[in-house]
């Protein structure tokens, strides 16, 4: 009983804090133009192959045998 009365007295006082703390809003990612400007040096990213092609190059080299 008195681990139960903890949790709910604990409960309680975190949704009392949340109530008071003004609402998290996320922030909208913004995509990259093709024309933005990048860090200098940095390599543009690559995409990783489709799950068949790796897949079909981790069976060529040995892996599912």
């Amino acid at each position: 009983k008195a681990v139960t009365d903890n949790m709910a007295k604990l409960r309680a006082a975190r949704l009392a804090r949340e109530a008071l703390a003004p609402p998290v809003v996320a922030k909208a990612k913004k995509k990259a133009s093709a024309g933005a400007a990048t860090k200098p040096g940095a390599k543009p990213k690559e995409k990783s192959p489709a799950l068949a092609a790796w897949l079909a190059g981790q069976q060529s080299g040995g892996r599912r045998t």
